[in-house]
Order: structure tokens, then C-alpha cells, then sequence
């Protein structure tokens, strides 16, 4: 098993083979195979349809580059669960899709971030496209040796040129709070999309350059994600300052 897990993994490094996933649930290869979803890259190697139908099976007996899970509920026990036989597939990371959990499993979810992303349902296939995309991305960033990340340029560590470089807030949370409670001639819901994006940028953005670092590559990588967060908002706070001026609001 060992041997076909270590072939297996180099196919895919070397382009031989799609992403290789593991799916578990109703609904997640239709998702996948979805015009708008993450399409001919998927490799589904292992298709279940719940949870007990893939705990039936030997935990390694499928090795994959990426799990996708779809179940109502979420637990303490199915984190553990589904991080346990994530690992022994050799799966970089795992992908849960929920409708209903606890509070305490929530927090669980968000300290197994490094190996776990959780979307509450309902979820697109565009949805899913972009969070598979971005799990592989990471993992691959974070599979490389520092050289390797140095000669791609991808990112670097965070000096006070760069912060410098990254462009300020236009608007507070206070601002951003008052802009989603106003109304506007269009009928849609744009000031509240925008400011609720914002306000979860801002978020992020701030977590990227508190988290705490745990090595050289580490730093690297949330160096990386603050400069393109900033990015994002700078985008949406632009898109949000284009709407305020066709509106004609007023804002201080």
C-alpha cells in the first residue's frame, strides 16, 4: 500500500494524473463535474455515500490528494473522524461541507485549519471550484522547501517596505456598519454585500499579520496572504467608493 500511495503521489506531481479526491456525500460529485466546478481536474478515486459507507472502508486503502465531505451534521467526533482518515490517504487537506454544528465543533473546525476547510451549505459549484483551488495552493506552498519558494518568488517574508507598500483602510468598521444599513435606489442589497465582504476582509486581514508564526516558512506564508487580502479590499473598497458615488451618499 505504502508503495502505490508513494507512486501514486509522484504521478500527480509530474502532471501523469488529475487531483485525486476522495468524495463522501450526495451531491459532491455533481458539484465537481458541474460545467462551473472544478471539472476534469478531479480525479474521484473513492466515492461514498456517507460517512459510514467510507468508514466501512480501510482508512488507507485509497490514497488522495484532496477529501471533499458532505453530512447535515458536524461533531466533534467527525472532525476527528474525517482528520484522521484524511492523513491516511495522504491527502493534503480535507473539505467539509455542513448544514447544522455546536459552537464547540465550530471552534474545533477553526483550529484544524491547517489541515481542514469548513463551508456551511448550501455551497455552488463555483463555491467549491474556488475553495478546492485554494486548499491545493496551499498545500503546495507549504509542501516546498524555503528555496523553493524563494526561486518561485511566490512569497516573501514581511519587512517594512513591503507593509508600507499595502495600501491603508478607506473605511472603518464603524463606516462600513452604517453603509449596510443604508438604502438604496437599486433594488439589490449591494451597500450590505460590500461592506459584509469588507468588514470580513478587514477581519482576515488583520489575523494574517497577528497570527503566530511557527517557522521561517510559516511567516512566509501569512506574509503572503496579508498582501493579498489587502489586495481584495483594496478591490472591494474601490468597487464600494463607485457605488457610494452613484448613490450620492454621504458619508464621514
Amino acid at each position: 500500500m505504502e508503495n502505490n500511495k508513494q507512486e501514486s503521489t509522484e504521478q500527480t506531481a509530474n502532471g501523469a494524473a488529475g487531483v485525486r479526491v476522495i468524495t463522501v456525500g450526495p451531491q459532491v460529485v455533481e458539484l465537481l463535474k458541474s460545467d462551473s466546478g472544478f471539472g476534469e481536474r478531479a480525479d474521484i478515486i473513492l466515492q461514498c455515500a456517507d460517512l459510514n459507507e467510507w468508514v466501512a472502508l480501510p482508512a488507507d486503502e485509497h490514497c488522495a490528494d484532496l477529501v471533499i465531505v458532505q453530512c447535515a451534521t458536524v461533531f466533534p467526533d467527525t472532525i476527528d473522524l474525517i482528520t484522521s482518515r484524511t492523513a491516511a490517504a495522504g491527502a493534503a487537506r480535507a473539505i467539509v461541507v455542513y448544514h447544522f454544528t455546536q459552537k464547540k465543533t465550530t471552534a474545533m473546525m477553526e483550529d484544524h485549519s491547517n489541515k481542514l476547510t469548513a463551508l456551511r451549505a448550501p455551497v455552488t459549484a463555483a463555491d467549491l471550484k474556488s475553495v478546492c483551488e485554494a486548499d491545493l495552493a496551499m498545500a503546495e506552498i507549504r509542501n516546498m522547501s524555503l528555496n523553493e519558494l524563494a526561486e518561485k518568488e511566490i512569497v516573501e517574508p514581511l519587512s517594512e517596505h513591503i507593509e508600507e507598500e499595502i495600501a491603508g483602510r478607506q473605511f472603518s468598521d464603524a463606516l462600513l456598519a452604517k453603509v449596510s444599513r443604508i438604502s438604496t435606489s437599486i433594488e439589490c442589497e449591494c451597500p450590505q454585500h460590500l461592506s459584509s465582504l469588507l468588514l470580513a476582509l478587514n477581519a482576515f486581514e488583520l489575523y494574517c499579520l497577528q497570527c503566530a508564526n511557527r517557522d521561517e516558512k510559516d511567516a512566509m506564508l501569512h506574509a503572503l496572504l496579508h498582501r493579498k487580502t489587502a489586495s481584495a479590499r483594496l478591490i472591494m473598497e474601490n468597487a464600494l467608493s463607485t457605488l457610494v458615488e452613484a448613490e450620492g451618499f454621504e458619508l464621514s
